[in-house]
C-alpha cells in the first residue's frame, strides 16, 4: 500500500512540475487570492500580456492545468483542483487528513519550485 500511494504522490508530483512556468504562476496566484478568476484577471494580476503569442501560449498552458486536473474552468473563471487531484489519486490507500495535507502542501510546494527540477516526493503517510 505504501508504494503505491508514494507512486501516486510521484505521478502527480511529476505531472506539477511539467507544468510550464506561467501556469504554474497562475496556479499560486489563484491560491493566493483565494478565489476563482478569469483568464484576463490572472494575466492582469501577474503583469502578462493580454494579447499575441504570449497569451496564446498561456492559454494553451492553462488548458494542459486543466486536462491534468488542477485547474477547472468555470462560468466564474478557473477554481484550484490540487486538493481534489490529492484526494482522488490517494483515495484509495485511505489516507489521514494528515497524509492528505501533506502531499498536498508537497504538491504546492513542488508549483513554487519554477527552476523545475524535481524534487523527491515524500510520502505522506
Amino acid at each position: 500500500k505504501h508504494r503505491f500511494q508514494n507512486e501516486t504522490v510521484a505521478r502527480l508530483t511529476l505531472q506539477v512540475q511539467t507544468l510550464e512556468e506561467r501556469p504554474r504562476q497562475a496556479i499560486l496566484w489563484l491560491l493566493s487570492v483565494g478565489r476563482p478568476a478569469k483568464h484576463q484577471e490572472i494575466c492582469r494580476g501577474l503583469g502578462f500580456p493580454l494579447a499575441g503569442g504570449a497569451y496564446v501560449k498561456f492559454g494553451t498552458g492553462i488548458k494542459k492545468a486543466v486536462a491534468a486536473g488542477f485547474l477547472a474552468q468555470e462560468a466564474d473563471g478557473l477554481h484550484v483542483m490540487i486538493r481534489e487531484q490529492v484526494v482522488a489519486g490517494l483515495g484509495a490507500y485511505a489516507p489521514s487528513p494528515e497524509a492528505t495535507e501533506a502531499t498536498y502542501q508537497h504538491l504546492v510546494a513542488a508549483l513554487a519550485n519554477m527552476e523545475g527540477s524535481p524534487s523527491s516526493p515524500t510520502c505522506i503517510t
